[in-house]
């Protein structure tokens, strides 16, 4: 016995819809949909294995046609079609997303009780202030190690010409 994959959910639906293949424009009804495809009816039916663009409002799809019957065909999308954008069902926007993350944030800082929220802040102030201490430190540290180094490298350089200076004249 053959194992098939299963079949994905169909969701029944009456939309018109313009259908586009080699022979122009066509008016057309989809009456099924599914995340890879959609049942269209229609009078003349392109012929299977053409390659045919499905628009329905702001929706487009382009889809290759897989099986065709008396007044139907069967479509296979390129592309995942987003079901509840082609029927019209409002999708949260971007800023809609943002105002209920950002109400969500202010609801948990409101469930912090205020002392705790406040001794909170405390500890990391603190913890700023000594960040700042340590940095200042080292940056000190750094500074005071090449001025040491500087001073180091001239007395270095002043010995170094002084030993030259007398092995030349025990040479002579």
């Amino acid at each position: 016995m053959v194992d098939f994959k299963p079949r994905a959910t169909r969701q029944a639906i009456w939309l018109a819809a313009r259908l586009r293949d080699e022979a122009g424009w066509n008016d057309v009804v989809i009456a099924n949909v599914s995340p890879r495809g959609m049942m269209l009816k229609c009078e003349r039916p392109p012929a299977r294995g053409a390659f045919i663009e499905i628009r329905h409002k702001g929706f487009c799809a382009i889809g290759k046609v897989i099986w065709r019957d008396q007044g139907r065909c069967g479509i296979f999308t390129r592309d995942t079609i987003d079901v509840e954008s082609l029927l019209g069902r409002p999708q949260p926007k971007i800023d809609q997303v943002s105002k209920a993350l950002k109400a969500d944030r202010r609801a948990l800082i409101r469930r912090v009780p205020a002392p705790e929220l406040a001794d909170a802040s405390k500890r990391a102030a603190k913890i700023l202030d000594w960040a700042a201490i340590a940095l200042i430190a080292v940056v000190a540290a750094m500074a005071l190690a090449h001025e040491v180094s500087s001073m180091l490298d001239a007395s270095a350089g002043k010995i170094v010409a002084e030993l030259d200076r007398v092995q030349k004249e025990h040479s002579r």
